[in-house]
């Protein structure tokens, strides 16, 4: 099985059931399809003239992130989602465990396909029903989620289902927080202070991906994931103790 951009070709004795010419058409289509939509999105940028240094800036930055403590556990809080980093873990998994079920890159198609499902459809479930008292249970779903699907790793099949769980509300927990964030800020920092967040954000991603590298050849898969779903039941205590301050 080969893959070109968007499309999979199926090989099978040297022919592709659909064809490499078919392939780079639908690439092309996908790629045209996306410029029609963007081109009827309107855009209003506002343009904003400073006579600030940026030293001056980024010192201010600084200086309003220690002042306002509850900015620092919500950029804290939001970084959290760099937990479901589990790209690392997937490749892992399907090499180990997979191999011997279906073809490794298939394993993680599929895997991440799920998964970017249950991303997309999440919040058209619960998005109406979120507010800040019920986000305690949202992170608890996610770490229960997370923790089913440590327990099912070792059946590709059955563990599909418990990935779409682990999505299930990730894109909740990003907006959400996110929007909290920029509830609470200032209009004056508001950039400054999402770029701080976002620069946490990809930290947080960064340090689990490590973790996951590092502790792959120390204990096993499944410990690992035990340990990251758990990490979110602390993220619940976390969000409760600063819930009284939002």
């Amino acid at each position: 099985m080969r893959a070109y951009g968007g499309a999979v070709i199926s090989v099978n004795g040297g022919y592709g059931s659909i064809g490499i010419k078919t392939a780079i058409i639908m690439d092309a289509l996908f790629f045209v399809t996306a410029i029609i939509v963007f081109f009827n999105i309107e855009f209003k940028v506002e343009v904003i003239h400073t006579k600030e240094k940026i030293i001056t800036m980024i010192k201010d930055g600084f200086v309003y992130l220690k002042k306002n403590k509850l900015i620092v556990h919500l950029i804290i809080l939001h970084s959290s989602v760099g937990l479901t980093a589990f790209d690392t873990l997937v490749t892992l998994l399907a090499k180990s465990e997979y191999k011997y079920v279906i073809a490794v890159p298939l394993a993680i198609g599929v895997t991440n396909a799920v998964r970017a499902v249950a991303l997309m459809v999440g919040p058209l479930f619960i998005t109406n029903w979120v507010n800040k008292e019920r986000l305690t249970y949202i992170f608890i779903f996610q770490g229960i989620a997370i923790i089913l699907w440590g327990m099912f790793q070792f059946n590709f099949y059955i563990s599909l289902i418990f990935v779409f769980f682990t999505g299930f509300v990730t894109t909740t927990i990003w907006s959400y927080t996110y929007a909290l964030i920029q509830k609470n800020v200032e209009h004056k920092y508001l950039g400054r202070v999402i770029s701080y967040n976002d620069m946490i954000f990809m930290l947080s991603n960064v340090i689990t991906t490590l973790f996951i590298g590092l502790m792959a050849s120390l204990i096993s898969l499944d410990i690992i994931t035990y340990i990251i779903g758990a990490s979110f039941f602390a993220v619940a205590i976390y969000y409760k103790r600063i819930l009284q301050w939002i």
